[in-house]
């Protein structure tokens, strides 16, 4: 536990001083998507090098398109593929599952590694995009200090609060990792959402109440379930972490599954609401 609040309070600052500068946000998406690639190389079973060159030449596209087209245009394709592969990912994850008892086991058959291993590189690197949307709002600076907080108080206090209280852990939720039980998950939720509502009024931004109750309870709902994917897909490829990157706490994906779903969802929300 040492290690991970180590790495936090070094960390933490470090994201903070690049939403200042656009230009620099831009350079740790990319950045980020280029280590959230490599790990998911790492993680699966394909281990030839084309199969990273291939999902390096993805990324560059994809940023490419992203920065340099018309926004109108590349937000409502990236929103669109971002969820076409995010439902496609746990459609594939799921039908590759075993359920028996409180064990999630991988079936014998992994025929369908390499579209995971695809979509996975598709979905981590369109949803991370959206912290450049979010950030070329109006309020683009607001917003993202916001649903930083907000997620990593949700991931903090799930862990926290799983570690003093948790007990639960033969359950529905150790299908996907052993060590999450029902109060961690229930105590970080419930943190994500008072911080939320509490952090909109002092940021002034959200709307009214009715708008803001929506965003508190969303944000929080997938930032959890961000990770729960996240989980499934170290489970599918039988590792612990995604990498050794970040100490206490695992790789880059580890930290930044959780921000991805929530930047994404928040951002599609402030649209239609």
């Amino acid at each position: 536990m040492k290690s991970r609040i180590i790495t936090s309070l070094i960390g933490v600052p470090i994201i903070f001083s690049f939403l200042l500068s656009f230009v620099f946000l831009k350079i740790l998406v990319f950045i980020l998507m280029i280590l959230s690639s490599y790990e998911i190389f790492q993680m699966s079973n394909l281990k030839k090098q084309k199969y990273l060159i291939s999902s390096i030449l993805i990324i560059i596209i994809i940023f490419t398109l992203t920065v340099w087209i018309d926004w109108s245009f590349t937000v409502y394709i990236v929103g669109t593929f971002s969820l076409l592969s995010f439902f496609y990912l746990i459609y594939l994850v799921c039908t590759n599952w075993k359920f028996r008892k409180s064990e999630l086991e991988s079936s014998s058959s992994k025929n369908n590694t390499f579209y995971i291993f695809f979509i996975s590189i598709l979905y981590f690197s369109l949803i991370l995009i959206h912290l450049v949307f979010l950030r070329n709002e109006e309020q683009g600076f607001r917003f993202l200090i916001f649903v930083l907080i907000i997620t990593f108080s949700v991931d903090s206090f799930s862990y926290f609060i799983g570690s003093l209280i948790g007990k639960k852990r033969d359950n529905f939720l150790s299908l996907i990792s052993p060590n999450k039980t029902i109060e961690g998950t229930l105590g970080g939720f419930f943190v994500g959402f008072l911080f939320s509502i509490l952090l909109s009024r002092i940021l002034d931004i959200n709307g009214d109440w009715g708008s803001l109750f929506i965003i508190s309870f969303l944000i929080p709902f997938f930032a959890v379930i961000g990770d729960f994917l996240q989980s499934a897909l170290k489970r599918y490829f039988g590792v612990k972490d995604s990498g050794e990157s970040l100490p206490g706490h695992g790789g880059f994906l580890d930290r930044i599954d959780s921000l991805g779903l929530s930047v994404a969802s928040y951002y599609w929300i402030l649209v239609f609401i």
